[in-house]
Order: structure tokens, then C-alpha cells, then sequence
């Protein structure tokens, strides 16, 4: 008789394109049954990028293969950009609700992540973290040492770590992190899209150089960041 397959929870601010495949990907697998919960709806609804000064919407499906409930935001100011940015008082609810065998959380500097890791209702579901942030450019000073404390004691609710790379580990590390709850999990890409947009997108390069007035045989290199 085959196992029921293992229940994962994932908490995540909202919809991003880099994620949603690896969502999909993750939902055929026969093992796991994947739920993800969307604490506001950027990136599906045309909404303004406070950092970019634009408003635009994903033009790729990010909620198609894959189980997701949106739950209601009730933050006066939405977003991202600050710790009440996400506030939803259902979180808990819908969660613990799901009956999950374990929950995957990305970030925790939100009132609603704050919510849940610190859930007594929840204190028993073991709790996987991922984040790529780093100590690349080190701040120095006692807010430093205060957020890093703060930081350690919020960690020590999780099990595991997937981790993106050698800094990333460092990052945990210094917040006391040990190195046997670091699993390694890598950024993934879509390489299918990518292959499937490739003669469309050579076309259209072919006639932005001549637009240009770049020889046909020429090499370009393109740089944006």
C-alpha cells in the first residue's frame, strides 16, 4: 500500500515569476501534495512598484499547475516595502486548517510571517526556511548586533534551510544557524519557456540590430542591471 503523500504548506508574499514554475514542478510530484499561500496579490493584479514608479502585471501565468489560496491582506498600506505590509489575520487559520505535514516559509521580516512562526498552534508542524540573503557587505554597530540576535532567535523555530550558495550559508551561520539544517537548493530556471520564446525572441533581435544599423554578422553583447 503506497505512503499518502507528504503535505506541504508554503508561505509566500505573493505570486514571482521565478517561483511559480518550481510551484508547478513540485505539485507532479506523486510524493507531495503542495499548497501555497499568497499573503497579497502583486503581480496578478496591475498594481504600482513602489521601488520602480510603474504599475504592470506578469505577463506569464504565475497561478496555473499548482493548489494556492489568496488570503485577504488587511494592511492600510500593502506591500513589501515595510513589516505591516502584510497583514492577514487568517493566516493561522487557513494553515493549521490544511492539516499540513510541514511548511516551507520565504522571508519573515512580515507581520504575517512573524504570525505564524511564532504560532502556538503551529509550534509542532516542522518548519522549513528559504532565503538568499548574505553578509557580503557587512554592516557593523549595535543595530547590527540587535538584528542579528532577533534574527537568531526567529531561526531557531526552523528545522531546515535550503540554502542558495556558500554566502547564503554564511548568512545563517552568523545568526547561529548550524550547518547540519542546511540543505542546498539552488535558484532554478524555467528552461523550457526560455527554449519555446527563443526563435521569437531571435527575430526580434535580428531586427532591433539592423534597426540599429549593426551588421547582420556582428556579435552583441548586452548588459542591464
Amino acid at each position: 500500500m503506497n505512503a499518502s503523500p507528504l503535505k506541504i504548506a508554503v508561505l509566500v508574499s505573493h505570486p514571482i515569476q521565478y517561483y511559480s514554475p518550481w510551484f508547478r514542478h513540485l505539485a507532479t510530484r506523486p510524493e507531495l501534495e503542495l499548497k501555497v499561500f499568497y499573503l497579497w496579490d502583486f503581480g496578478i493584479k496591475e498594481k504600482t512598484d513602489s521601488k520602480f514608479g510603474a504599475a504592470f502585471t506578469w505577463d506569464i501565468p504565475l497561478l496555473d499547475g499548482y493548489e494556492y489560496e489568496l488570503l485577504e491582506n488587511t494592511s492600510n498600506d500593502p506591500g513589501t516595502h515595510h513589516f505591516k505590509g502584510l497583514v492577514n489575520p487568517g493566516a493561522v487559520e487557513a494553515i493549521a486548517s490544511w492539516e499540513p505535514d510541514a511548511l516551507l516559509c520565504f522571508g519573515f521580516n512580515y507581520a504575517t510571517h512573524m504570525e505564524v512562526i511564532r504560532s502556538k498552534r503551529l509550534a509542532d508542524l516542522p518548519k522549513i526556511f528559504r532565503g538568499d540573503s548574505h553578509n557580503l557587505y557587512p554592516v557593523t554597530g549595535l543595530r547590527s548586533k540587535v538584528a542579528r540576535f532577533l534574527r537568531a532567535r526567529i531561526f531557531a523555530k526552523f528545522d531546515r534551510f535550503l540554502t542558495v550558495g556558500q554566502a547564503n550559508e554564511g548568512y545563517f551561520e552568523m545568526c547561529g544557524v548550524p550547518e547540519e539544517k542546511f540543505v542546498r537548493a539552488y535558484h532554478c530556471v524555467d528552461n523550457e519557456r526560455f527554449r519555446s520564446a527563443q526563435p521569437e525572441a531571435e527575430k526580434e533581435a535580428a531586427t532591433w540590430k539592423n534597426e540599429l544599423g549593426i551588421p547582420e554578422d556582428h556579435f552583441v553583447f548586452l548588459f542591464a542591471g
